[in-house]
């Protein structure tokens, strides 16, 4: 398949060639009307391009990527664009962006137990490390915990969003719009609070506790409620605030 025989030239460095073949593979997908393999032909298309300094073909490769593969529900795909982005952003200076696309990817990667290959980790790791460098640890893992705590639906929509490096403004609230009080939770929603600040996944969690993931996911729920919250990134913020 030409997509797949994109893969090594993109290990390679040899972007032309990747640029090529991840061409030539779309217009077969269009011309068969099947999305089947275009989402990977897509990425690839936009990884070549990102390392030619293409940036605004990058951009739209990984973003027809991500559109695609979330109409298709494959979700390896959605990460890999998410990945993509995370590389682009990072080659562009959006340091915060760049973190929490990564730490999204990271945190949906662990849920579906497929870890990113090495090969394709150094694809990524100089912009990573440029952005670390830039932020510093702490500025880089704090803005990573938020991306990990965002859903592979929320990632994907922050990364399609027109948001650029504001702090709070995607993810986040006003700290006085939150509605209730910590002594509104009760002692267990207090230990769930503080997990999921942390970054953990429902599962994490259950493990932590010793409870069932479905427990672990009802009083995330009522978490939200009672705080009046959206989103377990937004709880991330609430902890921060108090």
């Amino acid at each position: 398949m030409l997509s797949n025989l994109g893969y090594p030239a993109l290990l390679q460095g040899d972007h032309e060639r990747v640029r090529q073949l991840s061409g030539e593979a779309l217009d077969v997908a269009r011309e068969l009307g099947s999305v089947g393999f275009a989402p990977t032909a897509s990425i690839n298309l936009g990884l070549a391009a990102l390392g030619l300094g293409e940036y605004e073909q990058a951009q739209q490769s990984f973003q027809e990527a991500l559109v695609m593969s979330q109409d298709t529900g494959m979700k390896l795909n959605v990460i890999e664009a998410l990945e993509g982005m995370a590389s682009l952003t990072g080659a562009q200076g959006k340091t915060t962006r760049t973190a929490r696309l990564w730490g999204a990817a990271e945190a949906a990667r662990t849920v579906i137990g497929i870890a990113l290959p090495p090969d394709e980790q150094r694809l990524h790791e100089p912009h990573l490390a440029s952005v670390r460098s830039q932020l510093g640890e702490r500025g880089w893992g704090g803005a990573l915990a938020e991306g990990r705590m965002m859903s592979l639906e929320e990632a994907a929509a922050y990364a399609l969003s027109e948001e650029a490096d504001q702090p709070e403004a995607a993810i986040s609230q006003d700290p006085s719009s939150y509605a209730e009080p910590m002594d509104e939770l009760t002692p267990r929603e207090r230990e769930v609070v503080v997990l999921v600040a942390r970054g953990l996944t429902n599962r994490e969690v259950s493990s932590e506790l010793s409870i069932s993931e479905r427990t672990a996911g009802n009083h995330v729920a009522k978490i939200l409620k009672k705080l009046g919250l959206n989103s377990r990134a937004q709880i991330a913020s609430w902890v921060r605030e108090k």
